[in-house]
């Protein structure tokens, strides 16, 4: 199996773990399903073979955080901040950063 289906593979597991546990589908976490440190997460975003499926794995988790922002209620500040690491984490800035504001304030930086 060649690293497109490969990497390709393990975004559908990922997903449908999530979407069955009704759990958010992140970058650690599709990171650590890969096998991939950050480094090597990075390159396969800027592999020809593999970008355009982690780009699509980026914009499904955006779509994700947007609909449950939409709809409200309980957890909207954390929703929101972790969006806000969602684009700056595509800005460039490469640091995983989480915050649960909405869960009391603590702050977890790797």
């Amino acid at each position: 199996m060649g690293r497109r289906e490969r990497v390709s593979r393990v975004i559908r597991e990922y997903f449908g773990e999530c979407e069955a546990e009704g759990k958010y589908p992140s970058e650690a976490g599709l990171m650590l399903r890969l096998g991939a440190g950050e480094e090597e997460y990075r390159e396969l975003c800027a592999r020809e073979d593999t970008a355009d499926l982690l780009e699509r794995a980026r914009l499904r988790r955006l779509e994700w955080l947007e609909s449950r922002l939409a709809r409200g209620g309980t957890g909207v500040t954390g929703l929101m901040t972790v969006l806000r690491r969602e684009d700056e984490s595509e800005s460039g800035d490469g640091r995983l950063v989480i915050r649960l504001e909405g869960l009391g304030g603590t702050e977890a930086a790797k």
